[in-house]
C-alpha cells in the first residue's frame, strides 16, 4: 500500500510517524488534491502533477494563518450558522402558522358547505311543505263537492220516498235522479290528483364529488417546470408570445415590424409584415392575427397568410394588451398617455370588450360608484375559462399589481407580489388550464403561480442560466413558452397537479 490516509487524532499533541509500504520511506509528505499522507517517493512518481509539499512545512504555513481561521470562524461561520439555525425555528413556526391557516380555510369551506345543504334542505322542505298544502286544498274542494252531492242525494231519496206524488210526477223525477247518476259517473273527479307528487330521490355519495367541493389539500412542490429547449432569436426583448401549437409559437421581437412563427430550436416557419411597431397580439378565432399599434391608436387584423383584412381605430385612446375573449370577442386596454401615471378628471384607463370588427360591448373603467376608477395604467389582459378578468396595472413606474375581476366588473382579488428582493412589475399574465394564473417578474427574475382566486401559490424559478428577466408568456397544454428581455427563449414542460375548487361566494 503506497498510500496511507491518516484520520487526524485531535486528543494526541503529535500523530506517531509511519512508513511507506512500498518504498519504505518516511511519509513526511502531503498531496492537497487526494488528501493523502505520502513519502517523497510517491510524490515525484504518482503526484508530481499534484499539489503536494512536505508535512513540517504545509503545518508550519497553516499555523501562520490558523489564528484567522479560527477567528473567522468563531466571527463569521458560527453566527451565520447560528442565523441558519434560528430561520429553521422560525420557518417550523411559520409552517405550523399556516398549517393553521389552511386547516381553518378548509373548515370555513365546510361550514359554508354544511350552510348551503341547510339551505337546499329548508328549500326543498318548503317545497314538499308548499306542495302537501297545495294537494291537501284540492282534496278539501274535492272533498266539500263530494259532500254536496252526497246531501243532494239524501235529500232527494227522502223526498222522493215519503211524498205522495202522481205517476207522471214521479216518473219525471225518477229520470232526473237517474240523469244525476249518470252524470255523477262521468264527471266524478280523480282524487288521485290530490296525491303527494314530490319524491325524495337518493343519490350516491360519490367521494370524488365531495373532495372537489371541500376543496383540495395537493403539495405544491408537484408543479414543476422542466426544460424542454432554449434558444436565443435575437438581440432584443421577445416582447410578445402565442403558442399555436406544442411545437410552435409566434413570437413578437420588441422594436420589430415583423411576426415570427418559430419552432423548438428557433427556426422560422413562416412571418408576417405588421408594416410598423406593435405593442401586443393575439390570434383571432379564425387564425387571424389582432395586434395592436400604440402610437397609431389603432388595432390591425391580418389573415395568416398576411393579408390586411381592416384596421380598426381607437382613437383618441392608445391600445396596448389584447387577447381573445371566450366569446371569440375580442379584450383591449386602452388609456389616454401610456406614459402618465398621474389621473385627473379627464383621464381615460380602461379595459375594453369588443368584438372582432370593432364594436364596442362593454368599457371597464369604473367602479360601481361611477367614480372611482379601476385602473392606473393598464397593461395587459386576459379572461379565463372561468369569466373572471385578469388585468395586468401598473400603478407607478417600479410597481405593478394583478386584478381579478369578474365579467360583471366586481373586484374579487388584487395581487401585489410575493417574497421578493425588487419591486414587484409584472410584464405578463396568462392562466392554465385550471384557471390557476402565471405572472412574469423580471425584476425579479421568477414566475408567480396564484391560485383561482388570486392567492399566491409559489414562485417558479427555473435554471438562472438560461432564463434571464423574462418578460413575455404562452401556454399551450404542458408546453410554457417564455421569451426573455435579451432575446432568449425558453420552452418548458408545465407539470401542475394542483386542482383548487374555487367558490362561487
Amino acid at each position: 500500500m503506497a498510500h496511507m490516509p491518516e484520520k487526524p487524532d485531535l486528543a494526541s499533541a503529535q500523530s506517531s510517524v509511519t512508513t511507506c509500504e512500498q518504498h519504505n520511506r518516511v511519509v513526511d509528505q502531503y498531496c492537497s488534491d487526494c488528501k493523502l499522507f505520502i513519502c517523497l517517493v510517491c510524490a515525484r512518481l504518482s503526484h508530481v502533477t499534484h499539489n503536494w509539499n512536505s508535512v513540517r512545512q504545509l503545518a508550519s504555513h497553516k499555523k501562520k494563518n490558523f489564528k484567522a481561521t479560527l477567528e473567522d470562524i468563531r466571527q463569521n461561520i458560527i453566527p451565520l450558522l447560528k442565523k441558519k439555525t434560528e430561520t429553521i425555528d422560525r420557518m417550523k413556526v411559520e409552517n405550523k402558522t399556516k398549517c393553521k391557516q389552511q386547516a381553518k380555510l378548509l373548515n370555513e369551506r365546510q361550514d359554508q358547505i354544511i350552510r348551503k345543504l341547510k339551505e337546499i334542505n329548508e328549500q326543498r322542505v318548503r317545497k314538499m311543505s308548499q306542495n302537501v298544502s297545495s294537494k291537501n286544498a284540492t282534496l278539501d274542494s274535492m272533498k266539500s263537492e263530494v259532500e254536496e252531492k252526497i246531501k243532494g242525494l239524501i235529500s232527494t231519496c227522502t223526498s222522493m220516498e215519503k211524498s205522495k206524488m202522481t205517476d207522471r210526477v214521479f216518473i219525471k223525477s225518477c229520470s232526473s235522479l237517474e240523469d244525476f247518476l249518470k252524470n255523477l259517473s262521468k264527471h266524478t273527479t280523480n282524487i288521485s290528483t290530490g296525491s303527494f307528487s314530490l319524491h325524495f330521490h337518493l343519490q350516491n355519495l360519490d367521494l370524488r364529488v365531495l373532495e372537489s367541493l371541500a376543496g383540495t389539500v395537493l403539495d405544491t412542490d408537484d408543479i414543476t417546470l422542466s426544460e424542454i429547449s432554449s434558444f436565443v432569436f435575437g438581440a432584443d426583448g421577445i416582447n410578445s408570445l402565442m403558442t399555436s401549437s406544442e411545437v410552435t409559437s409566434w413570437l413578437y421581437e420588441q422594436n420589430g415590424t415583423q411576426l415570427v412563427q418559430v419552432g423548438l430550436q428557433g427556426e422560422v416557419l413562416n412571418t408576417v409584415d405588421l408594416k410598423s411597431e406593435c405593442d401586443a397580439f393575439a390570434i383571432g378565432p379564425n387564425n387571424e392575427i389582432i395586434a395592436t399599434h400604440l402610437e397609431a391608436q389603432t388595432i390591425s387584423i391580418i389573415a395568416s397568410s398576411g393579408t390586411f383584412k381592416r384596421k380598426l381605430s381607437t382613437t383618441p385612446l392608445e391600445p396596448e394588451g389584447v387577447s381573445l375573449a371566450n366569446n371569440d370577442n375580442i379584450f383591449v386596454t386602452l388609456v389616454d398617455s401610456s406614459l402618465e401615471f398621474s389621473l385627473n378628471e379627464k383621464s381615460r384607463r380602461l379595459v375594453r370588450l369588443m368584438s372582432i370588427s370593432g364594436d364596442v360591448l362593454r368599457d371597464y373603467e369604473f367602479r360601481e360608484d361611477g367614480k372611482s376608477r379601476m385602473f392606473t395604467l393598464p397593461r395587459r389582459v386576459i379572461q379565463r375559462k372561468n369569466g373572471d378578468i385578469c388585468v395586468l396595472d401598473f400603478i407607478n413606474e417600479r410597481q405593478g399589481i394583478l386584478q381579478v375581476l369578474s365579467m360583471e366588473g366586481e373586484k374579487l382579488s388584487v395581487y401585489t407580489g410575493r417574497e421578493l428582493d425588487q419591486d414587484f412589475m409584472p410584464t405578463d399574465v396568462i392562466s392554465d388550464s385550471q384557471d390557476n394564473i402565471i405572472l412574469t417578474d423580471p425584476a425579479n427574475n421568477v414566475l408567480h403561480l396564484l391560485d383561482c382566486e388570486g392567492q399566491f401559490l409559489k414562485l417558479l424559478a427555473p435554471q438562472q442560466d438560461k432564463f434571464c428577466i423574462p418578460i413575455s408568456l404562452s401556454l399551450h397544454n404542458e408546453t410554457l413558452w417564455v421569451g426573455n428581455y435579451n432575446g432568449r427563449v425558453n420552452v418548458y414542460r408545465y407539470k401542475n397537479d394542483v386542482s383548487w375548487t374555487c367558490s362561487d361566494s
